[in-house]
């Protein structure tokens, strides 16, 4: 039915949901399943002219990303469901430009 399934995981009750019917998905059809995580660095340039410590903020949501994706290959392993994680962080954060970071590799 599916080979590949796409799932992003962003902290909400909602993408919660969607993990855990992507987890169950992908393991009813044998499919392969990458869960993804885009992390918004727009903003940060202004951090600067405002006196923010723009490389701790950085940091942050890096950790927070990676956090929130070990905890999504943990629940898919967990259910015995292999999967992969990528966190992608941009400063435009396009649907086209995310499916191109997290589907090129």
């Amino acid at each position: 039915m599916y080979a590949r399934i796409l799932a992003g995981v962003d902290a909400s009750a909602h993408a919660e949901h969607a993990l855990q019917h992507a987890v169950e998905l992908a393991k009813a059809c044998g499919a392969a399943l990458r869960v993804v995580h885009v992390a918004d660095m727009g903003w940060l340039p202004v951090g600067p002219e405002l006196g923010i410590d723009v490389d701790r903020l950085v940091d942050a949501r890096r950790d927070n990303g990676k956090k929130l994706l070990a905890d999504a290959i943990e629940l898919a392993r967990k259910a015995g469901c292999a999967a992969q994680a990528r966190l992608i962080e941009t400063a435009t954060p396009s649907a086209a430009a995310a499916w191109s970071a997290c589907c090129s590799a």
